[in-house]
């Protein structure tokens, strides 16, 4: 079983699973880029997942689990991510 996720840590991984990079996530949460990377990192060993694709997928099964509801999506920043 996986350890527990900080609030921040499931945030930011919904964040990868709708394909922000850590800038972007930086950006929408007013937190640093390197705070991100760290809650990125600390999510993806948590889960035991080895990246940002792997936390994406695992988010993916989680509905259920999801400890809150952040109020928005990527479609609602308004923020180009790199992305067509």
């Amino acid at each position: 079983m996986h350890g527990a996720l900080s609030p921040r840590e499931w945030q930011a991984a919904g964040l990868v699973a709708d394909g922000l990079t850590n800038n972007a996530i930086a950006e929408v949460t007013g937190l640093s880029p390197h705070t991100i990377k760290t809650y990125v990192a600390n999510a993806c060993r948590k889960v035991g997942v080895a990246n940002r694709t792997g936390l994406a997928a695992w988010y993916a099964t989680q509905k259920s689990n999801r400890p809150v509801d952040w109020g928005f999506s990527i479609s609602d920043l308004g923020l180009n991510h790199g992305g067509p």
